[in-house]
């Protein structure tokens, strides 16, 4: 990843962590009103009541701050998916598993001010996808190497490939779900976890 587009620094003081705290959320918040394309420094600035330096000690540009927030959205998403890899695999119901793994996803984006903007900024702009794509091939990993536990004969790549693919299909029906507020949210992500279901037994059968 460019390392303009990361944080400068880590905080060594809890007076420095808050300031972080305090530029990250006042971020989110302009994300909402504003959008990313328009989102700028000294917006967040005006609004955390901050001075230039204060932010570029930490965040050299605007992509620095969606990058952090990026990154931690994915985690976020991340950890709260590994739970649900063991029922999708040995559940009677898989299908339930994956719909209630991929509204969680959802519940995720959605609760963290911003998110789905912060979505979009991953998925469109050149110097974050790095974070999305690093992010996903992790996660397909930990999916392949879940469903090869229990079922070695089948081939790795093939089946990181269809988790890969999997997971591009699952945000791009979070994302869909989330541009259109009056879709109906639950057939959508029924629909979308039938699709996905098939594809992880087809490696189990």
């Amino acid at each position: 990843m460019n390392t303009d587009f990361q944080r400068r620094a880590d905080p060594k003081q809890s007076r420095s962590q808050k300031t972080i705290d305090l530029i990250l959320k006042t971020t989110s918040e302009l994300l909402n009103e504003v959008g990313f394309e328009r989102l700028s420094t000294n917006l967040v600035c005006q609004r955390a009541g901050l001075t230039p330096p204060a932010i570029y000690r930490y965040f050299p540009n605007k992509y620095a701050l969606l990058s952090e927030l990026g990154q931690r959205l994915m985690d976020e998403q991340n950890a709260a998916l590994a739970p649900y890899i063991e029922r999708v695999l040995q559940d009677d119901e898989p299908t339930e598993a994956v719909f209630e793994s991929i509204s969680e996803q959802l519940e995720i984006a959605e609760r963290m001010p911003g998110g789905r903007w912060i979505l979009r900024a991953l998925h469109a702009t050149p110097a974050l996808c790095d974070i999305r794509t690093r992010s996903h091939d992790l996660v397909a990993e930990q999916l392949a190497d879940a469903i090869l536990a229990q079922h070695p004969d089948n081939d790795r790549q093939k089946v990181i490939q269809t988790m890969r693919l999997n997971i591009e299909f699952g945000y791009s029906v979070i994302e869909y779900v989330m541009d259109l507020p009056d879709v109906d949210r639950d057939s959508v992500l029924r629909e979308a976890a039938n699709t996905l279901t098939q594809n992880f037994i087809q490696y189990s059968s």
